[in-house]
């Protein structure tokens, strides 16, 4: 391809260092630059002065600031990038993304932050060669490995330079190598003309789900279509192909919905050929001609050119069976066989189009295979409207999955515009101070200016502290409540000595950073600090980071960001639900069929609660798993001296358990514990001996033992686990232990219908509400069990022997824990109308256990009722004034309706052997007396799970 086209196209083309590390970087898909204290984000920046400034870069010769705005703000999507590293060209590319900013680097070192995804070509071959060596071809390479220079008018040479140097290597893709720069130099003139629609949110310029015609003959092409079109991935493949994709830190949720479909297929094509095919979007429909015969018509769902290289070859390898066909797309609509031949269909097509004379096909963008006509398929209602002319007796759909079209297949920087800077504010790991400034008689500015006298208490910390000492003000308001409401750092502390007569040393410390935050009242938030009921008089107090962290993030820090990313997660419902039961103090246990992403939620959930995708511990369950795999024990080992030693190993749990402590202490959020496959495990022989500690209640009492060594539990620390219900029958069932410290929450498929309530063929016999309700003689039990659940929610470490070092509360925020705030949240929904027969919520539940008890279906402890009422309780904490009758509902089948397990087979060998015909008919009045209280869904799962003999259905 000759060069004038990408000058028309305005590609630019630039040389840049790969640092060393042009594997991790092919197969990434990405180009990284980054330098020791410039790792902030510059998006949007105008000069190299901004960048210079943000970075606190000081000119040079070698202009860091200049190299990093050429990389954010110069280089476009669709200019070409030639990776070099030494002396050899090791890569040749198109940008295929705007300026990204990762905070912390999935690849590259800590200041590898800056970054774009990159079609790449290989010039190593899979590392068979350096590269093409620059010193007998005449061009030049960046200087160092970190280099950005701009190559445009030298282009010509380097792409001659390349394709005169690969005679020597005998990788195939050596003789394809100049039809692979072409393919590459005309997505680049597509992505700078805006009509490559390759993974960007860049679309055709004709919005219109469009159709186009693959074509190919018998044989490979066949074979892969048969595989790959032709039949739809079983339940296994669909496992380990959500495995795959899960590897990849930028996987769309959209790929993984469409996972759950039985109908789903994965269409592969030739890694080589994956550009030619970048025109394809959502939407689209695609007839795949063998020889003339169209044998198939398959829905375009989603592309997975966006991933790594080798997860895509991976993913080719477990359907296909070969690696090659990378270049993959998902459809979960019904594959149409038409065996038609592809000359009556065009002759179809050109009279449902009235083209009047223009084409009935074009070329793709990159030239391979055809594009139909888009002007005249918009006309005519779009892709699927044509094909429904010309197949009427077959049904074509839209895609399911929602999505929005516009948003782009390349992850979005790392950010979070919800959080404030304060909740950011970097705090150094040893200088940290809350300052009284009203304890003396100062006039200070006090955003200027921080006067303090030798004598005060804590001045000589804080004088030794010096500069990058960050603090918080607490003070006085006007109405003489103790507050905290700004922090500041010290730029310089400066002295003066008085006269003769008075050896007093004033310290004039200059603020630099200062800036005010909504107040937070002192009593509010000391039970959390680690100088509680030492943050008083006058003076200066140095604290922990933790303290400070905690103080600048009671507002807008984890807990408010949490909330804010559950809202933009694929299913909030479902991770709104999982969370009150978490914040209730509860382990989980996510269950449902395969496929459905328990796994991919559980792991969503402690990212969100935790803080990043590292901050769990994984592991599968199997049955031989013993006290040792799960506590630890001793290990045998072999000293320097060659001695056999037995030495403590942590097991499963207690490791997972010291993170979760080292956790909170560094980042003020606890870390968790996921286990997959829970029933796999014999429950009883694996967690016999820390089957107590899974309860809150005993955390404070009892260590977990092992090895001669204890490791309490903190109040914060979850277990979160996944069941499949498919084969449960073949697994180990839940006894009543571990079903009383868990809360079950189902995870359905995303293409499954809601649940409906149908009762209609219950025969109760005429109960209602009040033959439940007359058995609740007084309030004092519900008085009792509402005082439990405050007393639950509000427990903090504080309170007893957990963790004293850093904030540690059932709720696991700490702005969850405040008494007034759960008086409040109690208040809220024990005095409000929740729509249930009763005075309040609890007598509903109360009543509903009291009627089971009465007649004998089941005997309900009250611990499972408190267990209902603190989830409420949670969830009007997490989500005031949003908590109703159905909340309560969720919370009655989350925890009453498992307990029901053992009922099942009593009723179904009652039913088996004509006997105790009574308990058949207590348990279905059971059923309408919970749909007459107002617990529909309880009553439906109830009637559900005698129908199916499975509480998890």
């Amino acid at each position: 391809m000759p060069d004038e086209p990408l000058d028309d196209a305005g590609v630019s083309v630039y040389t840049i260092g790969d640092d060393g590390m042009w594997p991790t970087l092919r197969d990434a898909g990405q180009i990284r630059i980054g330098f020791s204290g410039c790792e902030q984000d510059l998006q949007g920046v105008e000069s190299v002065k901004e960048v210079r400034t943000q970075c606190g870069i000081e000119s040079s010769g070698n202009d860091k600031g200049r190299l990093l705005f050429q990389f954010a703000s110069r280089v476009e999507e669709g200019d070409i990038l030639i990776a070099n590293g030494s002396n050899f060209l090791k890569g040749f590319g198109v940008v295929r993304s705007e300026y990204e900013f990762e905070k912390n680097p999935s690849i590259g070192d800590s200041s590898d932050t800056h970054y774009r995804w990159v079609g790449w070509l290989d010039l190593t071959f899979d590392g068979e060669r350096e590269g093409i060596d620059v010193e007998t071809t005449g061009v030049t390479v960046v200087s160092g490995h970190t280099g950005l220079v701009n190559r445009t008018e030298k282009y010509p040479d380097y792409r001659s330079a390349i394709l005169s140097h690969t005679d020597d290597v005998s990788d195939p893709s050596a003789s394809y190598l100049e039809r692979d720069i072409e393919r590459i130099e005309k997505e680049a003139v597509a992505r700078h003309l805006g009509y490559s629609s390759y993974e960007t949110d860049k679309r055709s310029p004709i919005q219109t789900t469009n159709l186009f015609r693959n074509a190919g003959g018998k044989g490979a092409f066949k074979d892969n279509l048969d595989k790959t079109v032709g039949q739809s991935l079983s339940s296994d493949q669909r496992e380990t192909i959500r495995e795959h994709l899960l590897k990849a830190p930028n996987v769309k949720s959209e790929a993984l919905q469409l996972l759950e479909s039985e109908n789903t297929t994965l269409w592969g094509t030739k890694g080589q050929h994956v550009e030619e095919y970048a025109v394809l979007d959502r939407g689209d429909w695609v007839l795949h001609d063998v020889s003339g015969t169209i044998e198939y018509i398959q829905r375009v769902d989603h592309s997975l050119g966006y991933l790594p290289e080798n997860i895509r070859s991976n993913i080719a390898e477990e359907i296909a069976g070969n690696s090659s066909f990378s270049g993959l797309w998902i459809s979960s609509a019904e594959i149409h066989q038409p065996d038609e031949d592809w000359s009556s269909i065009e002759g179809q097509l050109t009279d449902t189009l009235n083209l009047d004379g223009e084409p009935l096909l074009f070329d793709s963008a990159a030239g391979m295979f055809n594009q139909f006509n888009p002007f005249p398929i918009k006309e005519a209602g779009g892709g699927k409207t044509v094909l429904e002319a010309i197949f009427p007796d077959k049904e074509f759909s839209d895609p399911e999955v929602k999505y929005d079209v516009s948003e782009g297949d390349l992850p979005a920087p790392q950010k979070n515009p919800g959080v404030s800077a304060i909740s950011d504010y970097d705090l150094p790991e040893d200088q940290c101070f809350v300052l009284l400034p009203e304890g003396g008689e100062y006039e200070d500015t006090l955003d200027e200016i921080y006067h303090f006298e030798s004598g005060i208490p804590g001045y000589s910390q804080l004088e030794s502290a010096g500069a990058g000492t960050t603090f918080v003000y607490l003070r006085k308001d006007s109405a003489g409540q103790r507050i905290f409401d700004s922090v500041g750092t010290i730029e310089t502390i400066r002295e003066e000595s008085r006269d003769e007569d008075d050896s007093t040393t004033d310290y004039y410390a200059k603020i630099d950073e200062f800036e005010r935050f909504p107040p937070i009242p002192f009593d509010v938030i000391e039970p959390y600090l680690s100088k509680n009921g030492l943050l008083n008089g006058p003076g200066i107090h140095k604290v922990t980071p933790q303290d400070l962290r905690l103080i600048l993030q009671w507002h807008d820090g984890p807990l408010e960001e949490t909330l804010a990313e559950i809202d933009e997660t694929d299913r909030p419902d479902l991770y709104k639900e999982a969370l009150v039961h978490l914040v209730a103090g509860r382990n989980l246990a996510l269950y449902g069929p395969p496929g459905t992403g328990k796994t991919h939620t559980a792991k969503q959930l402690s990212k969100l609660v935790c803080g990043s995708e590292d901050d769990f511990a994984l592991a599968t369950a199997n049955a031989e798993w013993t006290n040792y795999e799960i506590a630890g024990g001793l290990q045998p080992t072999i000293s320097d001296d060659g001695d056999r030693l037995w030495e403590p190993e942590p097991g499963i749990l207690t490791s997972a358990v010291q993170d979760c402590e080292s956790h909170l202490k560094t980042e003020g959020r606890p870390a968790w514990l996921i286990i997959d496959e829970l029933n796999r495990a014999n429950l009883d022989q694996a967690f016999g001996d820390v089957f107590t500690l899974l309860d809150l209640d005993y955390r404070s009492d009892l260590p977990i033992t092992y090895a001669g060594k204890d490791q309490y539990v903190p109040l914060s620390f979850r277990i979160l686990a996944t069941m499949n219900t498919h084969d449960l029958a073949q697994l180990f069932s839940l006894g009543y232990a571990f079903r009383r410290r868990f809360a079950f929450v189902r995870v359905p498929s995303l293409l499954s219908n809601a649940t409906t309530i149908d009762l209609s063929d219950i025969d109760t016999a005429g109960v209602t509400a009040h033959d439940a309700l007359s058995l609740v003689d007084d309030g004092e039990v519900r008085s009792t069990i509402a005082d439990v659940a405050r007393a639950r929610v509000e427990r903090t470490a504080v309170d007893d022997r957990v963790l004293t070092e850093a904030p540690d509360e059932v709720t696991i925020f700490p702005q969850l824990a405040v008494p007034e705030r759960i008086d409040e949240a109690l208040r809220a929904v024990t005095e409000g109308g929740l729509d249930l027969e009763g005075e309040d919520f609890i007598e509903s539940l109360v009543a509903f256990a009291r009627y089971v008890d009465k007649h004998a279906v089941l005997e309900l402890g009250q611990a499972v009722i408190m267990d209902a009422v603190t989830f409420v309780l949670a969830h009007e904490l997490l989500f005031p004034g949003e908590t109703d009758a159905d909340v309560v509902d969720r919370a009655a089948r989350a925890y009453i309706v498992p307990q029901f397990e053992h009922v099942l087979s009593d009723l179904r060998r009652a039913e088996t052997l004509g006997e105790n015909e009574e308990l058949a008919e207590h348990y279905t009045n059971a059923v309408g007396i919970a749909a007459e209280l107002g617990l529909q869904k309880t009553a439906q799962a109830l009637k559900d799970a005698k129908d199916s003999n499975s509480i998890l259905e």
